[in-house]
């Protein structure tokens, strides 16, 4: 009964979260079968493409995941930068013959959001907040506007951002049995394969969750209980990234990307990649979800506020001892600075930003310094969330502060308005046809266009041919 009352207790949370998710795509839910998020043409067609051609790779012994010349035949493309996304392939297979390919992502839609929310809850949790205030928490983060306009343009491989609280808890998890004689390294060693796994989703993780995950890993080094300690977990830290290193090279995209010549690629202009502007960015009270990848409105007042306390007496309430609230509020730093690109005017003065120096790094190949913000916004939640939990004491009291907090978000991150939806192309009885064949075509569509992600040749909407 004892284990079972836990297990209970997650098991509802989980259905929270899964509501959550539900309540926020209510719209796409209510027309799975037949339409995609979005009003205008999305990126929705290259990934269902990429699941089909994940599976057509897999039972054809001439092909390789990672090359096709079925894009743009007679030429060969390399898909190791391509949000090729195989972590959801298994997924789909199972489902996409029992309820279509439309229905199966949406339904990954509210996987993603359920796990990043409930991932993040117990994170929060992890960091001495109560149920409650763990459980608004994750919600804050599973709506916020840049997760709705991931799933607006079908970015699958975008809707696993629970892997960052994920790999926090696991290392906590490894750091507590660093001087165990084992149990340390079949940890670490999981963690190697799990972020294999975070890899097979988007190789862009490593770098969006670094700014996280690398300095709460130097803080597990610093209080360690001794030097051999800190050597141990160390190395398991290397054991990690070493198996999963390995996995993505022989099992992932790696060992395709030194064969990619990045020569003819033009990327665009550091100053025109899409960041967020400070403040307005921060204080969008409705955001659309097409156009406008804002983190919450009620963010930035809320963590002004939480920063005010100190200035009162109020301070004295608060945490004493084992307080990380500002560790994570330093951590917030770099990835706000990431997310508003590649410079600020102040004053007519113009200052660069750290995002200029990755873009150059990359060769230009990382176009979307918004999408740092999620890095900002995690951790501070946590520096909100703990700055309040002391100061409301009574059971009332938190019930009305909880229920408060979740009508602003619900009320300004603009989730209860209907996503925006659009019917699927129509899949022509000759097509069926044409599949069931055994013979291979080469499809000509007339206009014929192209796209590379930042340019397109004739009309942009032909391109979603490729969903056939």
């Amino acid at each position: 009964m004892k284990i079972a009352h836990p297990l209970l207790r997650q098991a509802g949370v989980i259905v929270f979260f899964v509501l959550i998710a539900c309540l926020a795509l209510y719209w796409p839910l209510a027309h799975a079968t037949t339409h995609i998020p979005g009003r205008y043409t999305t990126d929705y067609f290259h990934f269902h493409w990429n699941m089909w051609w994940i599976q057509h790779a897999l039972t054809d012994a001439d092909a390789s995941v990672y090359e096709t010349n079925y894009v743009m035949f007679p030429y060969t493309s390399n898909l190791g930068y391509h949000t090729l996304t195989p972590f959801w392939f298994p997924l789909w297979a199972v489902f996409e013959p029992l309820i279509g390919t439309l229905a199966a992502f949406q339904l990954f839609f509210v996987i993603g959001l359920a796990l990043t929310g409930w991932f993040f809850y117990l994170w929060m949790r992890h960091e001495g907040l109560s149920p409650g205030g763990a459980l608004i928490g994750g919600a804050a983060l599973e709506l916020s506007p840049i997760l709705m306009y991931f799933i607006s343009w079908s970015m699958m491989d975008l809707i696993t951002w629970f892997w960052i609280p994920a790999h926090l808890l696991i290392w906590s998890l490894v750091a507590r049995q660093a001087d165990h004689r084992w149990h340390g390294w079949v940890i670490a060693a999981g963690q190697g394969i799990l972020f294999w796994w975070m890899g097979l989703a988007d190789l862009q993780y490593f770098i969006y969750g670094a700014p996280l995950l690398v300095p709460f890993g130097i803080l597990t080094l610093i209080r360690a209980k001794s030097w051999r300690c800190r050597a141990r977990l160390a190395s398991m830290a290397l054991l990690a990234v070493g198996i999963s290193a390995a996995l993505l090279w022989f099992f992932g995209p790696l060992s395709h990307i030194g064969g990619l010549d990045r020569g003819q690629l033009v990327p665009p202009p550091v100053e025109t990649t899409p960041h967020l502007k400070f403040p307005a960015d921060f204080l969008n009270p409705n955001p659309d979800f097409m156009v406008d990848p804002d983190p919450a409105a009620y963010l930035l007042p809320l963590l002004a506020l939480s920063l005010a306390v100190y200035l009162t007496p109020l301070r004295r309430k608060t945490w004493q001892g084992q307080d990380r609230r500002w560790f994570w509020l330093a951590l917030a730093v770099l990835p706000w600075l990431l997310s508003l690109g590649a410079s600020i005017t102040i004053l007519g003065q113009k200052i660069n930003l750290p995002y200029r120096l990755l873009y150059e790094s990359f060769d230009g190949i990382l176009r979307f310094p918004f999408r740092f913000s999620l890095g900002f916004i995690m951790p501070v939640l946590i520096f909100i969330a703990l700055t309040w939990q002391p100061l409301i004491k009574t059971r009332t009291a938190r019930r009305i502060a909880l229920a408060g907090m979740m009508l602003v978000i619900l009320a300004t991150t603009n989730v209860l308005r209907p996503m925006d939806i659009q019917p699927a192309p129509t899949v022509y009885e000759f097509y069926e046809t044409m599949g069931a064949e055994d013979a291979d075509y080469v499809v000509v569509e007339v206009p014929v266009a192209a796209g590379t992600g930042e340019v397109w040749i004739g009309n942009f909407s032909d391109i979603e041919t490729e969903f056939y």
